[in-house]
Order: C-alpha cells, then structure tokens, then sequence
C-alpha cells in the first residue's frame, strides 16, 4: 500500500509507548493529565470560567454523588443514542469492577462528546451508579446546552497549557477532587489520548492516567487491601456521524493496581515514583484499548480491509459485530506488516483466532524468529506459538501485499464506479436478466408501499433531519476535516434533540385538546416511522443496485466476477498465512442460528434489522472516506492553522 502520513515503524512505536515529552517532576500533573478531554470542541476558546473552579472547591464527594440531573441527562441520551445509532453492541460489561472500588475508565477518543455519552449510557447501573467525568475547562461557563450538559453531569474542569498560553496553570484542586473521589470509591472517566481525532489511528497516550494512579497507591501504601482498577474500553463507530450505524463498545479486564505489584508507581515527597513504571503501565493501557478496537496508519488501510473482509467472509457469513470489527482488524494489521503468532488448526473455534495476537517483525530480520520472541505472555498471552505454514508456504513478502492492497482498490473503486455492492457481484442469479427484473419491480412496489406508509410520520422527522443536517454542514465548514469531522456526530445529536423536542411540543400545542393523546401518539408514530424508513431506505437501495447491474449488463458483470474470483483466492491466502485464520469461513465463522432478536417484533428495540454491519440509512453503501485525514505539516514539523475550507 502507499505510504501513509505516518510510517508504520512509528505506528508501531505508539503501540508500544507513550509521550515522551513530559518526563519531568512526578507531581507535574498539569500537562500530562490534558488527556482528561471529554468534549474536544477546537473552535473559539470561551475564557475559563472561574465560576466552574469554586464549584469544584465546594463539591462534597460522597459515595453516590449523582444529582437528578446526571439520571435525567442518563435517560435522555440512553434513548437518543438508541434513535441515532442502530445497534450499540456492549461486550465485556462483567469485566467493570462494582460500586465502592475505586476506577478509572480509560477509553479511546474519536467522537467528542459522543464517547462520554456513549460510556455514561452503557456502564450498567447494577455495576456503577456514577461515572464522573473530566473536560477541559473551556467548555464551561460558555451558556450553551453542551455546557450545560457538561456542567451538570458533575464533570470537574481541567485546565490545559494549549488552552491558556503564557498563563500560570494550576489544577491542583481538580486533582484533589479526583483522588479524593477515587479514594472513596468512585469510577472517574479520563480520555488518555489527550484530545478527539478524526483520523483512524489511535494517538499516543498521555501519561496522567498512570501518574493519578502512582499517586492513589502512593497515599494508600500502608493501606494492605487498597486496590485501583483501571478499567480500558474500546470504542469503534462504523460510521461515527452517520445516523443509524453501530457502535461496539468492548470493557476489557481491569488492570488490577497495588502497591505490592507495582512498587515502581509508589512515590514519596524525597523520592518519586520510577518514570519506567510509570510508562510501562500507560503502554499496558494502550495496548488493551488497541486490541479491541479500529486501528489503523490511514483510511487507505481500513478501505482495503473492508474490501478484504467482504471477499473472506462474504454477506450471509453472519458475524457479530464483535467479530466483524476484529476481522477487519486482522486485516488492517496484515497489510501494515504483522504477522499471527499462531495460524489456525482443524477443531479449533475460529472465534479465538480472530483474538490471536498479531506481531510486527522487524524488517530485514528472520520472521520465524520473531515468532518465537513473540511466545513472551505479554505478547502472544502465552499461548504456544505455532509456524503458520501452508504446505511450504510462509508469510507474504510486503511487496506481495502492497500488490494485493492495489488490486483491491481498483476492484473496490470499480464497484463504487458502477454503483453495486460486492455482494450482487458474487451472487450468480444477478447474470438472469429475467431475475433482474422481476426482483427490481417487487423492490419498487415495496419501497413505494413503505413511503405512503411513513408520509404521516415524515412529517414529523423531516425538521429534525433538516436541521441537523443544516448544522452539520456548518460544523464541517469551520475548519479541516481532521479537525472538525470527529463533532459531527455530537453536533447532530444535540441539534437533533433540541429540535425533537420542538416538534414533540409544537404537535401538542397544535392538537390541545387531545393533548394526553398526542403526548403518547407522537412518539409512537415518529418510532413506527422510522422502522418504516429503514425498510423503505433498504427496499429501494436494493432496486437502484439491480437497476445498475441492469445497466451494468452481462458481460461486464461477468468480468467482474472474474476479477472478484482472482482476489478472493488471494485474499484468503492472506487470511490463512498471514492472519492466522481457517481457509474456510463459510463453514467456520457463519452463525448456524438466527440473527439475535429476529424473533422480536416488528417495531421492537431489540429487532436487528440489517444484513450488512456496513449500512447506514442512504440508498448507497458507504466504503469511501475523506481523504484529509491527517494535518499538513510544515518544514519544522508544525501544523499550520487552517481557516476554512473542510474536504468532503
């Protein structure tokens, strides 16, 4: 593959370690702990407002801090989430330690607002009753309905250095709050990126989190039985910004810190904690949150994994969502240059395969031999590394795959150009025009059936669309897409909300005097419609795909599928020798059962809807990204400001 903006020797640097420039005093907490962004608005900075650091000075922290208005605020957007994205898939919640031991939640930071959002409404309430949050001190005080919401989770503000140039920072009350809290048993929420980032490949991890902790288990070294978990998180958007897509939310074992096991992290006013413990456990955090997650040098990368995966496990291979974002991971980590520690063998659960640790051999060094040094249990969790070989056949070479990486995205640029998925070119009934056309007119007769069905309810939705979509293309407008891509989502939601709730009083007024039947009637209906929409959206996606292959016709369609055939073997060898996968997937990874919640009804919550994790609410598939995804640097390596003007 191309180049990316960021090597891959760098890529793998950042996997395996933290900032290095804040290697000063342990106490020094003010930069490092500038991970602790939960907004990320990066537009006009609002002055602080000192208002919100007297607020932090009076706060009584007690055992279930929670104000009426964090449970409203946990109701409101439980529900919101679950109207803009479709299916928010949760794994691991058993892994989060229960009400009364002290936690920090770390979790990756690519949608704003939306990720603290997201965690706040996925954390059980049977396991913790309060998440506390942190935000950069700019997003309070500013009179909007994100400060307020903001303000009135209890989030505590953090003060950073790029946010008041030339000033004196002190955050030494907020970090009193937050040990104070910890002590006491609360779970606080800090995003050790540092930021929110739009592009696909998870940043550096600041250091704040584990000098917080050193800290704690500091104060409480003469305390046997004092424990701090942190808990990491993985959170990967399909499609971040777009309505009705997934989201996986993955909570991974907690890291289980005491003094007697870290006695590294154990400082002391003469003498402070050991700098290398100190960033061997933020690399331990990082690691965790990367293996269940997207991540990737560039959006070429994840691109041709989604092609790759399309050709491996083709639509009707029925992977959860899980599955689905670790396989495409396997992927992306092939084609960056990793290697399995481990190839798969008969009667193993392909499941686990895809949990295999996949390694980085050193260029120009033996890659068998990386094998071995890769059995470490750090690396491979001590599974028994086995030489993945087909026959004879070793690895691919890097210009093997970039070959490969190319071809893929010629094949994937040739289905965007004729409008089609992969699926309608494998599948071979699409070569009877006869087929064609009976398929097309019951596609049409039944999207045309859905939208008289939703015309009442459209009515309702349409303003809400409108405005949020009007609001969006704004924010995209007011800088580069790296810099004003990763808002969108929130931007949506909050526009969106407001102007649901316009609607939902307005439809009241209007219809008085039967109110108490409107207050019910509305949301139903608004509900049936848009259970309707997506049918609808799915129905006649589905004819203008037929109507192209119509147009598309037999002989071209059949050298696609020639071109498909050829790639999809390759493919596959890349799945067996390189990631560690069954030849197979048909027969490994298909689920023999129903989708989950098929049985439900019609309107139900829980009634999965989709074939493909990959669709989204348009009548197109979406395989195509914005290509700005990385900020243009100059001579000295400095990110020049950017007025307008954001790639679409």
């Amino acid at each position: 593959m191309s180049k990316p903006r960021r090597s891959m020797s760098q890529q793998t640097a950042t996997t395996s370690t933290t900032t290095t420039d804040d290697e000063e005093d342990h106490h020094h907490l003010d930069e490092s702990v500038a991970a602790g962004d939960l907004g990320s608005s990066k537009g006009a900075q609002a002055p602080t407002s000192t208002s919100s650091f007297s607020a932090v000075q009076s706060l009584k922290l007690g055992p279930n801090p929670a104000s009426w208005s964090y449970f409203a605020i946990l109701t409101l957007f439980r529900f919101v989430l679950r109207v803009f994205y479709a299916n928010v898939v949760v794994e691991g919640s058993e892994n989060l330690p229960p009400d009364g031991v002290p936690c920090i939640l770390c979790s990756n930071h690519s949608n704003s607002l939306t990720d603290a959002l997201l965690l706040v409404t996925t954390v059980p309430r049977s396991k913790r009753h309060h998440l506390r949050l942190t935000a950069k001190d700019t997003q309070f005080g500013r009179g909007t309905f994100t400060s307020w919401l903001i303000e009135s989770a209890g989030t505590l503000p953090i003060k950073r250095p790029k946010d008041h140039v030339g000033q004196k920072i002190d955050n030494s009350v907020v970090f009193a709050k937050l040990i104070e809290s910890l002590e006491e048993g609360d779970i606080v929420c800090i995003f050790p990126e540092g930021l929110s980032r739009y592009h696909p490949e998870i940043a550096a991890l600041r250091q704040g989190v584990s000098r917080i902790v050193s800290d704690v288990v500091s104060r409480q070294r003469s305390n046997p039985n004092f424990e701090l978990a942190i808990q990491t998180c993985s959170i990967t958007y399909l499609h971040r910004n777009l309505f009705r897509s997934d989201v996986l939310v993955t909570f991974h074992p907690p890291i289980k810190v005491t003094a007697a096991e870290y006695p590294g992290l154990i400082g002391t006013p003469e003498t402070p904690a050991d700098y290398a413990a100190v960033r061997d456990l933020t690399s331990k955090m990082g690691r965790e949150i990367r293996a269940g997650t997207l991540d990737a040098p560039s959006w070429d990368f994840i691109r041709t994994a989604n092609t790759a995966r399309r050709l491996y496990a083709p639509l009707g291979t029925k992977l959860g969502l899980g599955d689905h974002v670790r396989l495409t991971q396997r992927f992306v980590d092939a084609f960056a240059g990793k290697r399995a520690v481990k190839g798969w063998s008969e009667g193993t659960d392909a499941k686990l395969a895809l949990k295999t640790p996949m390694v980085d051999p050193k260029e120009g060094s033996d890659y068998f031999a990386a094998l071995q040094n890769a059995s470490s249990p750090e690396s491979s969790n001590g599974q028994e590394v086995n030489v993945m070989r087909e026959g004879s056949k070793g690895p691919h070479s890097a210009a093997e795959l970039d070959l490969l990486a190319k071809d893929l995205k010629t094949y994937q640029d040739l289905l965007f150009l004729h409008g089609v998925k992969d699926d309608r070119v494998r599948n071979p009934r699409m070569l009877l025009r006869r087929t064609l056309l009976k398929r097309l007119l019951v596609r049409f007769a039944g999207a045309a059936f859905l939208l008289l069905l939703s015309l009442p309810g459209l009515v309702l939705w349409t303003p809400i669309f409108a405005v949020a979509k009007i609001q969006s293309e704004k924010q995209k407008r007011t800088g580069p897409v790296f810099d004003t891509y990763d808002e969108v989502a929130q931007t949506k939601l909050v526009y969106g909300l407001i102007t649901g709730i316009g609607v939902y009083l307005l439809s009241v007024l209007l219809t008085w005097p039967i109110a108490p039947l409107t207050m019910v009637g509305v949301p139903v209906l608004m509900w049936i419609t848009l259970r309707w929409l997506e049918d609808f959206t799915s129905s006649l996606r589905a004819a203008l795909a037929l109507f192209r292959l119509l147009h598309l016709g037999k002989h071209q369609l059949l050298l696609l599928r020639e071109m498909r055939e050829s790639l999809r073997v390759r493919v596959e060898e890349v799945a067996v020798r390189d990631c560690g996968l069954p030849r197979d997937s048909d027969v490994y990874l298909v689920s023999r059962g129903r989708w989950r919640g098929l049985h439900a009804g019609f309107f139900s919550l829980n009634r999965r809807r989709k074939k493909d994790w990959n669709e989204v609410l348009k009548l197109w598939d979406i395989s195509e990204y914005p290509a700005n995804d990385y900020p243009e640097e100059d001579a000295t390596g400095t990110v020049p400001k950017v007025a307008g003007g954001a790639t679409n």
